[in-house]
């Protein structure tokens, strides 16, 4: 029940900033929640990839876990969803490092 309110979170917390999101729910997908950008207006169009996120409160994730999450097969970026030591959420990528939070600001 923890982790379906947390990956709600991150949901709620991609689609202020923008984003559309559709969630794997019980644990049927290999990613917990796909979250698309949205394509930026005026001159300075660019390219984002969707971000495909595994949602763990602890920030864990087993090693076959990360193993297929790995799998370059799909087109997106791989990070992973938590909650800091302050509770507040953050995210890193599978190699562990972590992004800023400002980086998911899509500017309009």
């Amino acid at each position: 029940m923890r982790g379906r309110a947390f990956e709600y979170q991150v949901m709620a917390w991609f689609r202020k900033r923008g984003y559309y999101c559709m969630r794997a729910y019980g644990s049927k997908g290999l990613y917990d929640i796909i979250a698309i950008p949205p394509k930026p207006l005026g001159k300075d169009k660019w390219f984002n990839y969707p971000l495909l996120i595994q949602a763990k409160l602890n920030g864990y994730v087993p090693p076959k876990e990360r193993e297929k999450l790995s799998d370059e097969k799909w087109q997106g970026n791989v990070i992973i969803a938590y909650r800091d030591k302050k509770h507040k959420m953050s995210f890193r990528t599978m190699k562990g490092e972590r992004l800023i939070n400002d980086a998911f600001l899509i500017r309009v």
